[in-house]
């Protein structure tokens, strides 16, 4: 089918990104759920503050070749494929690992990310995070990279729970304070009752 022929989405001021499933690395059967589990959180953590448009690997799906061996390196009219139908700036997909150390009784998460530009296939992004089995924590380092590298919109930041100045009770204001000082202050000359 030809890219052209293909139905046009609007273009948003927010910047599409298209999540791959994450592929597992080995055949331990941990690695497959993992790879969903961790997959998710990813989708959730660049998703979060509504700033990138994140679509998952079920959407895009279609435009994918039946079996590609290598995440980070998909064919260019896929990614062009998924340029034209969605606007995806960027293609995300990678591996994930579990490391079970039967010595030490210690799980580790390793996750080898790749973002690839849709119009041009060029590799815009390479993490690699490994750690204890702490899952939230990794994909936290991974999307935190993936921002910088692909300079995507950092979630919107927590509100603090300072009041702005504007915001003030206006009895306790220092506009306020100072209006009931001059006004309450004695005049010359009158005389309080």
């Amino acid at each position: 089918m030809n890219p052209s022929s293909m139905p046009r989405i609007r273009a948003e001021s927010r910047r599409t990104v298209a999540l791959l499933t994450l592929q597992p690395a080995g055949d331990r059967a941990e690695s497959r759920w993992l790879a969903l589990a961790l997959t998710e959180l990813l989708h959730r953590a660049l998703a979060a503050g509504g700033r990138n448009r994140v679509l998952s690997g079920k959407d895009v799906s279609p435009e994918l070749p039946a079996k590609f061996a290598d995440p980070g390196a998909l064919p260019l009219p896929s990614l062009q494929r998924m340029r034209a139908r969605w606007a995806a700036a960027v293609v995300i997909s990678g591996t994930c690992q579990v490391d079970v150390d039967a010595v030490e009784g210690s799980v580790g998460l390793k996750m080898v990310v790749k973002a690839q530009d849709a119009k041009t296939g060029a590799l815009r992004a390479h993490v690699i995070a490994a750690g204890p089995d702490d899952a939230a924590a990794l994909v936290n380092s991974v999307v935190e990279t993936l921002h910088k590298q692909l300079r995507l919109a950092a979630p919107a930041r927590e509100p603090s729970r300072r009041r702005a100045p504007s915001l003030r009770h206006p009895r306790r204001s220092p506009a306020r304070a100072r209006a009931v000082r001059e006004a309450s202050a004695p005049v010359p000359g009158k005389v309080r009752s």
